[in-house]
């Protein structure tokens, strides 16, 4: 995953195959170089030095969400994320359009959205990536895809994908790294992007 543009890893495995440990590794030793930081979706909480890392509840949206207000916390004080939250800007317009303001939704995650807000959320993720400094280089971890319901995930990696394709060219080190199950819905949509197995065959839901 060592280049100057965006990147996509799937890892996938059987149940208690040490995914969610090896992903622990993987970003301790992201974190051990400067100007580096990880923002992940994990369902069950893994605590990692200097991160705050979010434990989501099954739903796309809250991933999005969760990735969102990671960034937000970790990094407001970056010049184009203030400009980005307290000026006009395509942020700020998404969301005033339902008169909700940024604090609202993302440093309060228990209030709910509107209906149909996945390709919006997974807009505004993008603007954010977008906006932390270019010399950066950003590692987003989503764990266990697969506990989501499959026709939510398969909303979810498909904007997920959407966004990768987005990235491309734009300069920017960002690594989307996930894991799952061998599930031949993830498969499916993953199939063109690079993959490490543990397991020969997909098995169905």
């Amino acid at each position: 995953m060592n280049t100057k543009d965006a990147t996509f890893l799937w890892y996938v495995g059987p149940p208690k195959s040490g995914k969610s440990s090896l992903l622990l590794r993987v970003i301790n030793d992201w974190l051990r170089e400067r100007n580096k930081n990880v923002f992940g979706a994990f369902q069950s909480n893994i605590e990692v030095p200097g991160s705050q890392l979010g434990e989501w509840t099954g739903f796309s949206t809250e991933i999005f969400r969760g990735l969102i207000g990671q960034i937000l916390y970790q990094s407001a004080h970056h010049t184009n994320l203030q400009n980005m939250l307290y000026l006009p800007s395509p942020f700020r317009n998404a969301l005033e359009e339902y008169q909700i303001s940024w604090k609202n939704v993302f440093c309060k995650p228990r209030n709910e959205l509107p209906l149909g807000w996945n390709g919006r959320m997974m807009r505004m993720l993008l603007s954010v990536l977008l906006a932390l400094p270019s010399h950066s280089k950003t590692l987003l971890v989503i764990d266990d895809i697969d506990n989501l319901l499959a026709p939510a995930r398969k909303d979810f990696l498909h904007l997920l994908v959407e966004m990768f394709d987005r990235l491309q060219g734009r300069g920017r080190e960002i690594r989307i790294l996930i894991t799952s199950r061998p599930y031949q819905d993830i498969g499916d949509i993953l199939k063109d992007l690079p993959v490490i197995r543990q397991a020969t065959e997909y098995k169905g839901d």
